[in-house]
This record gives C-alpha cells, structure tokens and sequence, in this order.
C-alpha cells in the first residue's frame, strides 16, 4: 500500500515574494495549496472528483513557521502528506526544503468536506484516500485552539473591498489573498515567522472586510476580519 506523501519541485516566482525579495505570507499558502490540489487528485479526492459527490473541500485552519526565509530562494522542494481523518476534520501538513536541504516551512491545516449546495459540514464517510498514513509530523501535540479576538480597541482598522483576482474557483475570497490583505496594512514589514489563521466565514466578490489590527506584544499581532456583523477570519504572526 502506497505511502500518503507526496513532493515535488517548486520555482519561487517574483509575484510571491515581498519586502527585501523574502516569500510572502501568502505565497507560502499559494504554494501550499497548489501541492495540496495536486497532491488530492492523485489519490482520488480532487476538486473534480469530489464535485461528483457534490462535495467541496473547504480549509478551516492553518498555521505554519518560517525558518531562515532568507534561503528560500528561486527553487525549493515542497512535500505534503495528510493524516488520519478526525471526526469531521481532515488535518493536512507540508513542509519546504530548500536547495541546502533544511527545511524552511513546516506547517499543518484542517480541512472539512462540505456540501456544494448549502455548505453543509458533511462526515463524507464515502471519502477515502487509499493509502497508507505517514506517522512522520512536525506537529505531534497538535490541537487546534480557538484563535480569540483581543479586548480593548484596535491599533488601527482598513477596509477592503473583495474583487476578482481575489476569488477562487468556488467563487469566494482565496484563503491565501487574507494575508495579502493583512501584509498591504502592515505597520511595519519586519519578517514573518510563524502565522495562524482560522477562516470563519466565507467572502464574495464585492464584499468590504473591515479588518482589525491588535498588537499583543513586540512580536505578536492579532488581526480580524469582519464582514458586516460577522468575524471571517482571524489571524495571528509573530514577527522579528
């Protein structure tokens, strides 16, 4: 029985990089979610395959570090391998190589099936992956805990209005755009190195987030984002 990983070359285009040529936040889940789409159609649980049953997958949660962002350069190698279903939660985690062989990136998410009409939460029992599980983690103690809004007031607040290069092919805001959001209001642009976010609620095109920016400490910033009434994401990065 095969092993569930899977890994391929990457090419670090300039659109993913930011401040002093270092991957963005974002870039990291862009590539992430590339691999993890590639990785899902060749076990059998694809975006096309998963249509056919009327499913969807939809991420829930992820966190990740970034170690020696300076080495993450043109070519990297990105593994990914999934874990055992949890009740409702399908945990997913990956990992960057650059071309010295350290890894760079580790991070793990959370994914649920939902229904493609009403974005139900589905068990989706008649999911599997057929493979054999890797034990191997970074994350060995990992419980996803609820991110929690700060007391008081925010630091500061911006607007953002979702627009079409922003959507994904379900036709709401890309998970990876969030921190896109987060990076252009920035106080200052010191190096990320770890992010975790829980998407709460989806975002359409032509939708405002309103998105909160907390400061916990020197190195930790929480932010929120609200549409309307509604939390739908929040995050926080620890930073240099």
């Amino acid at each position: 029985m095969a092993v569930l990983e899977y890994e391929r070359d990457f090419y670090v285009h300039t659109v993913l990089k930011g401040n002093h040529d270092y991957i963005r936040p974002a870039g990291v889940l862009d590539i992430f979610q590339d691999i993890a789409s590639d990785h899902a159609a060749l076990i059998g649980v694809g975006y096309e395959a998963m249509l056919a049953k009327k499913y969807l997958w939809v991420v829930n949660y992820i966190e990740f570090e970034i170690n020696k962002i300076e080495t993450i350069t043109r070519d990297i190698k990105v593994k990914t391998w999934p874990h055992i279903k949890n009740r409702l939660e399908f945990p997913r985690e990956f990992e960057f190589i650059n071309k010295n062989g350290d890894t760079v990136v580790n991070g793990i998410s959370s994914w649920f099936i939902v229904s493609e009409e009403e974005h139900k939460i589905m068990r989706a029992d008649d999911v599997s992956f057929g493979g054999e599980f890797k034990a191997e983690t970074h994350y060995p103690a990992f419980r996803r805990g609820k991110l929690i809004r700060p007391d008081g007031e925010p630091v500061k607040e911006f607007d953002y209005q979702v627009r079409p290069t922003d959507l994904d092919h379900n036709g709401h805001l890309n998970n990876a755009r969030y921190l896109d959001i987060i990076y252009n209001m920035q106080a200052d642009l010191r190096t990320v190195k770890k992010v975790a976010i829980s998407f709460v609620h989806e975002a359409k095109l032509n939708e405002t987030i309103k998105v909160l920016y907390y400061k916990v400490d020197e190195n930790k910033n929480i932010y929120v984002g609200l549409n309307g009434e509604e939390e739908c994401f929040i995050c926080m990065q620890e930073v240099e």
